[in-house]
């Protein structure tokens, strides 16, 4: 029976839904191997891991501002690699798939909040077949400042209608998890893919501010305000629920 003081539920996509955050982390390590800079998985992987692709950009063309003058010739590259990866390969993580799927039957309000690009996030729901299930979906593009700052979840209850005290995220990351909590909503990790708490700096080089333009306004819906929140410390979300397999879910297991 649904819960009548949830009416949405909002997935993160990247490591909740689909598999692909070592394919993404790989993708950009052979981007940058390609301008002969070599850094390790590890390293790669404190950049990349449950950030928005708009900040992992400015983050590396900080550190290699000559590797790719534009985000869109990273992007040329590290997509088409994802594509070769993924064309003969299904990603989705069925548990995670079938409880999305359940939820919608269920007449909750199903939503994704990702760092991933709009273009990405419709590629994903035509492959899954998601379509008849997924009322909105919020990209990286759609709002100022990625996760662990709440703005995406945020961005995400507004499209659909909905205060952030009715509101469930599932998540996979620290930053995620940050950010969902950071919204004033519920969260459920998966746990196969959790890992790692505040990322370390890069071995040899200081992080350098993020910063960029602010980004346009959700589609046919005005913005909530929220582009000044502060973003929480990862390492310190913790999630109301912990899962190895979403669709073992119930609104029972919640606090």
């Amino acid at each position: 029976m649904p819960r009548t003081d949830i009416t949405t539920c909002l997935f993160d996509l990247d490591g909740t839904l689909i598999d692909s955050e070592t394919i993404w982390i790989e993708a950009i390590q052979a981007a940058l191997a390609a301008k002969g800079i070599q850094v390790t998985i590890e390293d790669v992987t404190r950049i990349e891991y449950g950030r928005a692709w708009k900040e992992i950009y400015r983050d590396i063309h900080s550190r290699w501002p000559d590797a790719y003058p534009t985000i869109q010739e990273m992007e040329a590259f590290t997509v088409a690699y994802y594509e070769r990866v993924t064309a003969t390969r299904d990603i989705s993580i069925p548990g995670s798939v079938t409880l999305l799927k359940r939820l919608a039957t269920e007449g909750y309000a199903v939503g994704i909040v990702t760092g991933s690009t709009r273009e990405r996030i419709a590629a994903v729901i035509k492959k899954l077949e998601l379509a008849p299930y997924v009322k909105g979906y919020v990209g990286g593009e759609d709002y100022p400042n990625g996760k662990p700052a709440p703005d995406g979840y945020l961005a995400g209850a507004h499209l659909l209608g909905a205060r952030p005290e009715q509101c469930i995220a599932f998540e996979d990351a620290p930053a995620g998890i940050a950010s969902a909590k950071a919204a004033g909503m519920f969260c459920v990790a998966i746990c196969q893919h959790l890992r790692g708490a505040e990322p370390a700096p890069l071995r040899g080089a200081e992080p350098a501010p993020l910063r960029g333009a602010e980004p346009a306004p959700l589609r046919g819906a005005e913005p909530a305000r929220h582009g000044e929140a502060q973003a929480p410390s990862c390492a310190l979300a913790q999630p109301d629920l912990v899962l190895g397999n979403l669709a073992e879910f119930t609104f029972d297991m919640l606090p």
